[in-house]
């Protein structure tokens, strides 16, 4: 079972809906696949319920895990058990857009960490911060893969040079190179989301662009 942790200290990155666009892009190829999601607000949790109550396919599993006072092993072994059962082949973990222990403990179990950054200054200034973070967390997780992705991004031609500044400054990170994906703020993301929806589950001519976007990030896993 790979272990694909979307995270990132910074909230409203869109750590969420990437994170439930790459578990239904895995499913739509026959994997199975599990949600994990450990942030308060549990936003992928309450997706996954809209999801399943309208009968959405293909079908993601979906869960909470929080991490307890003094519970650290408990938490590990909660992804050890998952893996050891056999039943999923991927695990995509939401974490919540801050330093906590959630966060810092599904780094330490991934296999891949996603980093989903918004292509501005202040931004990739917060996403230097989480670079030195995933140093720190590499002592312990030496094997981790980690990237950014840039994420809602506007690709008309008067913000062309801040996605290519954004390129230009991920790339001279220590531990958060770039995947070649740029994903798009599209409407049709926030409006499918709260239906329990993907890019995957419309069929439109900016869902289908937003699908190999998706599709992008999925072939770097």
């Amino acid at each position: 079972m790979k272990k694909i942790l979307c995270g990132q200290q910074k909230g409203g990155v869109g750590k969420s809906t990437l994170a439930g666009n790459i578990a239904v892009g895995l499913a739509a190829k026959g994997y199975q696949v599990i949600v994990i999601d450990t942030d308060k607000q549990q936003t992928c949790v309450k997706w996954g319920s809209r999801r399943k109550l309208n009968n959405q396919k293909p079908e993601v599993q979906f869960a909470t895990l929080m991490a307890k006072k003094n519970g650290n092993q408990e938490f590990i072994d909660t992804f050890k058990s998952l893996e050891a059962s056999g039943n999923f082949d991927y695990c995509i973990i939401d974490a919540g857009g801050r330093d906590n222990p959630e966060l810092r403990l599904s780094m330490f179990v991934a296999d891949i960490l996603i980093a989903p950054c918004l292509p501005s200054q202040a931004d990739i200034e917060s996403l230097e911060e989480f670079d030195a973070m995933v140093g720190e967390v590499m002592a312990g997780n030496p094997n981790l893969r980690s990237f950014t992705v840039l994420n809602k991004a506007n690709r008309g031609l008067n913000f062309s040079h801040e996605i290519l500044l954004a390129r230009q400054a991920v790339a001279e990170m220590d531990y958060l190179s770039e995947c070649s994906e740029v994903v798009t703020e599209r409407p049709n993301f926030r409006s499918a989301w709260l239906d329990g929806m993907t890019a995957y589950d419309l069929h439109t001519e900016s869902a289908e662009k937003a699908q190999l976007e998706i599709e992008g990030i999925i072939a770097c896993l």
